[in-house]
């Protein structure tokens, strides 16, 4: 008999809560603010492949339940993991919504967080045709070295890469280190989502 254990994982987790969708109606005016304050970047030019980003929404009052629900989901979410937080408390990094250009060719590219512990996504606007984020596997050590998978589609110990479909009224959360991007949206359907990173720090 063969014992398996299980380590240095890297969990995705996906939250369904609609409840915050009522909030698009103040997401509105950051979107509303970004898309006139880099409209002068166009003038007479297409913004294909552009994507609209908010100010920084950490000191906005009326968004204080929506946050302090993120910081409780993400220190369970560490806390489950395994780290000590008995002397820490969570704070939010960055705090901003996005909606990729109507024009098409929205994405981001590879990136990850390093300065936090958590991030993630609260998808407000999407369809079956709009980008969905793309996880890649963060161990260099194990792509040095990768074999092919026996089925790309399931999600499995070979597996170098996760798609995550976006659907409102979702979370999805995973720890900051975990290289992400968002694939190439053709425009057809509205694709907005708040992005969240936050941070354990001593106290």
């Amino acid at each position: 008999m063969i014992n398996e254990t299980q380590c240095f994982g890297s969990p995705i987790y996906t939250y369904k809560n609609e409840n915050f969708l009522k909030l698009d109606v103040i997401f509105d005016d950051y979107i509303t603010h970004a898309i006139k304050r880099d409209s002068v970047k166009f003038k007479n030019k297409s913004d294909f492949g552009w994507s609209y980003h908010s100010e920084n929404m950490i000191n906005d009052i009326e968004l204080s339940d929506f946050k302090s629900f993120i910081e409780d989901k993400c220190f369970e979410l560490l806390v489950k993991q395994g780290y000590d937080l008995s002397k820490h408390k969570l704070r939010f990094d960055d705090f901003w919504v996005q909606q990729f250009c109507k024009s098409g060719g929205g994405h981001q590219d590879t990136h990850i967080h390093g300065n936090s512990h958590m991030s993630g996504f609260y998808f407000l606007r999407c369809s079956d045709k709009t980008s969905f984020v793309k996880f890649h596997d963060p161990r260099p050590a194990k792509l040095a070295t990768q074999l092919p998978e026996r089925n790309e589609n399931d999600i499995t110990f070979a597996s170098k890469q996760v798609n995550i479909k976006p659907n409102p009224g979702h979370f999805v959360f995973f720890n900051s280190y975990l290289p992400h991007e968002f694939t190439v949206d053709d425009g057809t359907d509205d694709f907005r989502f708040v992005h969240f990173n936050v941070q354990a720090v001593g106290v």
